[in-house]
């Protein structure tokens, strides 16, 4: 299965969003399962109530996201976040 147009996230954080919800994936990389497009990595600091899924693998289909925020870096991702409660 060819991927075009994805690669822009690779390696990046990404905020996901979702139809009901956002998620937000670091270090993160394409990969298929069952013909599916997953954009999978680990949580990033911050995204997480008390950092409880930090370092967990993770990912969400390329199929549910209907928007994004793009990060250069998980720092710049958590300092967005600071920034946004304040």
């Amino acid at each position: 299965m060819e991927i075009h147009g994805l690669e822009e996230f690779v390696g990046k954080t990404v905020s996901f969003g979702l139809s009901t919800d956002s998620y937000a994936i670091t270090d993160v990389e394409i990969k298929v399962i069952a013909k599916k497009v997953f954009l999978s990595g680990k949580v990033p600091k911050g995204a997480t109530t008390n950092d409880a899924g930090k370092g967990k693998v993770c990912g969400v289909s390329w199929d549910s996201v209907t928007d994004y925020l793009l990060f250069e870096s998980e720092d710049d991702y958590v300092k967005w976040m600071n920034e946004s409660i304040e």
